[in-house]
């Protein structure tokens, strides 16, 4: 009876022993959740602090797109003039070097007039 009793008691304090590890293991298992919900809590300010910072430049861009619509479209080059204007643009150096002409000679008082520079024009 001893034995049993003997026995009994090294049961019990396995139990008790058991309890106390599991006991523990419990402690560090909250433990380790209190960190995991600090970490998820951080994370969740993280997210929501990206998500702000995601519609400010949402909206930025959108401001900016909007300002860029409203802009007229740069100037474009000027196009070349067209084959048909050119002689004109010739005749009209060509008077404006008869006049040149004509003035300095005027200031060189020299007599002459504008017929003869016009006649000198068409011979080159």
């Amino acid at each position: 009876m001893i034995a049993l009793i003997l026995s009994c008691r090294q049961r019990l304090l396995t139990a008790e022993a058991d309890r106390d590890k599991l006991r523990a293991a419990v402690l560090q298992a909250q433990a380790q959740a209190d960190e995991l919900i600090a970490a998820l809590k951080g994370l969740a300010a993280d997210r929501d602090a990206a998500r702000a910072a995601a519609a400010d430049a949402r909206s930025e861009a959108d401001r900016l797109q909007t300002a860029l619509a409203k802009r007229p479209p740069p100037a474009a080059a000027p196009a070349p003039p067209p084959a048909q204007v050119l002689p004109n643009v010739k005749r009209f150096d060509c008077h404006c070097e008869m006049v040149l002409y004509r003035d300095i000679l005027k200031a060189n008082h020299a007599r002459c007039s504008f017929h003869t520079f016009s006649s000198l024009c068409r011979r080159q």
